[in-house]
């Protein structure tokens, strides 16, 4: 393999990591674009490698054994992009994108152009469109108060750390301390969906007492 090959498939890693992690960036999530970046360049990398160890070998030794290892790195790395916010659970759409740009920058290593930009365009429209249209599907945004009603004062910053977890992301929290009970009101634009998928990780904290619409 001569050296401008191998320069081409590392540039064709890094352009058609970039989209996605450019999407992730903007969106301020857990992995952003240097991320994308380095997973799609060094698991291009990783395949050049492996094609000249098995190339210098001149023996049957399998040249996909260090893309395997790839693999399983890359998954332990998405892992690492998934965080657990009281009830609910973030970043695994993320961890998908890091999985994703991995096998771009394989495929962009193997010399699999098509492959590897047709995944690219697919999934760049998948994290910057999809998600417009389920807003559309399951509920539009709403401009309320929230009102959430609570045990403890521990209960209230779970039951935070849930709302953030699933979305949320008010305009003003104010917290309240009543008789025997702690008040957490949320101002802001927030979704149907998102209040429904909030509510059902909030009942199952046994501390959570209700939840109410509050005059803005």
């Amino acid at each position: 393999m001569v050296w401008t090959d191998g320069l081409l498939r590392l540039g064709v890693a890094l352009v058609l990591s970039f989209p996605i992690g450019w999407e992730r960036e903007t969106g301020q999530k857990p992995a952003g674009l240097r991320t994308h970046l380095l997973v799609g360049l060094g698991c291009c990398l990783f395949v050049l490698v492996s094609k000249v160890v098995a190339l210098e070998a001149q023996s049957d030794a399998d040249p996909g054994r260090i893309a395997a290892q790839v693999v399983t790195g890359v998954g332990f790395l998405g892992g690492g992009a998934i965080l657990r916010a009281g009830g609910a659970v973030r970043g695994l759409t993320t961890a998908a994108s890091i999985w994703l740009v991995a096998a771009i920058g394989m495929a962009a290593g193997s010399g699999y152009f098509v492959g590897a930009g047709a995944c690219a365009a697919i999934g760049f429209g998948i994290l910057a469109g999809l998600e417009r249209w389920e807003r559309r599907m399951m509920g539009g945004r709403e401009r309320i108060a929230l009102r959430l009603t609570l045990r403890s004062e521990a209960a209230a910053r779970r039951a935070r750390e849930t709302l953030f977890g699933v979305g949320l992301r008010p305009d003003r929290v104010e917290f309240e301390r009543g008789d025997e009970r702690f008040l957490l009101t949320f101002f802001g634009s927030f979704s149907r969906h998102a209040m429904v998928v909030a509510l059902e990780h909030l009942t199952e904290d046994p501390e959570f007492l209700g939840l109410e619409r509050a005059s803005g």
